[in-house]
């Protein structure tokens, strides 16, 4: 019998994100080969360790972001000691300097999931013990090598894949008579729902039939308020439904037929997950230039990336009425998720540096 190759997979985010979703796609990839073994390392009580118990994945929760203290960082080396792990990779900043305590011999790959600049030092020490180091988008690996131009070959890109049916790709849209905008994320002010809901004033003046569906939650009371407060001034409470946080995205994507992802520019979004998601589903795409946004949305064009701007984004959702430029962008994106996207590449680019 094969002895399994062992892979720590750390990742300490909080609350539910694209990090999350990496790791998912790679315990999905990795699960029915018998080859390898899975380990997470995962924060307590995050949502990422709440999918994993429900799931029945192995993992090891630690109760602080950062392993700090003296007693959890001895957890740790204990852990990896009776482990014997053959793969480490790091999916969270904070926790790179955890490569410190890995063994030489032991491979080491570093994700780097966030697009904004890391520090020099002491960064350039923990990358520099990475065999490989990954980013999920060429915005992301352009942003890493301005800083660390020294590492671009043990630099790969590892697009995050979307699990489909091809026998359920054929969706049928409700209502396709209006526009039904979709808006799925954390309900953040970097998310920048409020922009959008900005854009509704001037398509309801421009007598724009539409309804927007909200999927995800709100993290700040105060921002909250602002949303609704916004929504009542212009009078469309009837045009907007708040779906909460939703596990079936696929009947997400039946509701509506065009996705808008209004993240303000200095977020910088990483990959957009959401996009490629929307790309299977037939959905055509709108963006701000945000980070890895418009990389997306220029294969074909797969989607319109504009200004942060309500006025633009109105302007730009408008151009969906047209059903003909609509299936264009369809037919692009899906395409483009299909081909670069798909779970075998994900796998088999992830085997190539296990």
């Amino acid at each position: 019998m094969i002895k399994p190759k062992k892979i720590i997979s750390i990742n300490f985010s909080k609350n539910y994100c694209g990090v999350d979703e990496y790791c998912i796609n790679l315990e999905k990839s990795l699960k029915n080969d018998l080859t390898y073994q899975l380990i997470h390392f995962v924060l307590k009580n995050s949502d990422f360790e709440n999918h994993l118990k429900e799931n029945g994945y192995i993992f090891h929760s630690f109760t602080k972001k950062k392993i700090v203290n003296i007693k959890s960082l001895i957890k740790f080396i204990h852990l990896v000691k009776n482990i014997k792990p053959d793969t480490v990779i790091i999916h969270t900043a904070g926790e790179y300097y955890l490569s410190l305590f890995i063994k030489k011999a032991t491979r080491l790959i570093i994700i780097r999931h966030n697009s904004f600049k890391l520090s020099v030092f002491p960064n350039i020490f923990f990358l520099k013990r990475a065999k490989f180091i990954v980013t999920p988008s060429n915005f992301c690996k352009q942003v890493l090598l301005e800083t660390f131009p020294y590492f671009v070959n043990k630099v790969k890109l590892i697009y995050n894949p979307v699990y489909y049916d091809e026998t359920e790709n054929e969706i049928c849209k409700e209502q396709d008579n209006i526009l039904n905008i979709g808006f799925i994320g954390r309900l953040t002010y970097l998310k920048g729902l409020d922009i959008l809901i900005d854009s509704l004033k001037i398509l309801k003046e421009d007598d724009i039939k539409f309804h927007l569906y909200v999927a995800g939650k709100f993290l700040d009371s105060e921002y909250e308020s602002l949303i609704y407060s916004k929504i009542n001034e212009i009078k469309v409470e009837k045009d907007v439904t708040f779906l909460g946080f939703i596990e079936d995205k696929k009947e997400f994507f039946k509701k509506i037929n065009l996705l808008v992802v209004p993240s303000r520019k200095k977020w910088k979004e990483t990959f957009g997950l959401v996009v490629i998601e929307a790309f299977i589903n037939k959905v055509p795409v709108v963006s701000f230039n945000s980070g890895a946004l418009p990389e997306i949305l220029s294969y074909g064009p797969s989607g319109i990336s504009i200004s942060e701007n309500s006025k633009e984004l109105a302007s730009a959702i408008k151009q969906f009425e047209d059903k003909e430029l609509a299936n264009i962008y369809v037919k692009n994106g899906y395409l483009f998720a299909k081909t670069l996207c798909n779970t075998d590449v994900f796998r088999e680019s992830f085997k190539a540096i296990l």
